[in-house]
């Protein structure tokens, strides 16, 4: 058992000062190994684990270089993500998006093409979108995305709306 002695008026210091740094040191567990590698070549990162911390340095990243990505778990610890073009057309097979939910700053995203996509109720929380490209996909319903007050162009054709 260990027991850790600490004068009251430090455990605020503490914990906000040391979750965040142990929190960004935290490696990512990628359930797609694919994803995994797509995202060591856009950030040039090989032989070391991909952290939290290094996750937030991903703005952009395109997932069309012929490796089959099929589920987007990781993600979430990349709260800078602008663009995220994962088209199905390119080999992709995304079914699930709400790794996604809580990228506030995800202004771009194509997922045109992801055959068996049909629940897409975690773009509702991404308030930063402007453009979503979700053609071709397995989607049934769109939820309500009146809170993406950016969003300029919404392009669903050849679904099942």
């Amino acid at each position: 058992m260990f027991i850790l002695d600490v004068p009251v008026g430090m455990v605020p210091m503490l914990s906000s000062h040391t979750v965040a740094e142990t929190t960004d040191q935290e490696p990512v567990l990628f359930l797609d190994q694919n994803l995994e590698w797509e995202i060591r070549d856009t950030l040039h990162i090989y032989g070391t684990p991909i952290t939290q911390g290094v996750m937030k340095q991903l703005t952009d990243l395109r997932l069309n270089r012929g490796r089959t990505i099929s589920n987007l778990e990781g993600l979430q610890y990349a709260t800078n993500l602008q663009t995220l073009i994962a088209n199905g057309g390119l080999g992709n097979d995304i079914r699930d998006i709400s790794p996604l939910a809580h990228l506030t700053k995800l202004d771009f995203l194509n997922l045109t093409g992801n055959e068996h996509l049909s629940d897409v109720r975690a773009l509702a929380t991404m308030t930063g979108l402007k453009i979503v490209r979700a053609s071709e996909c397995a989607i049934q319903q769109v939820p309500d995305l009146s809170a993406l007050k950016q969003l300029e162009i919404l392009s669903m054709i050849r679904n099942q709306i």
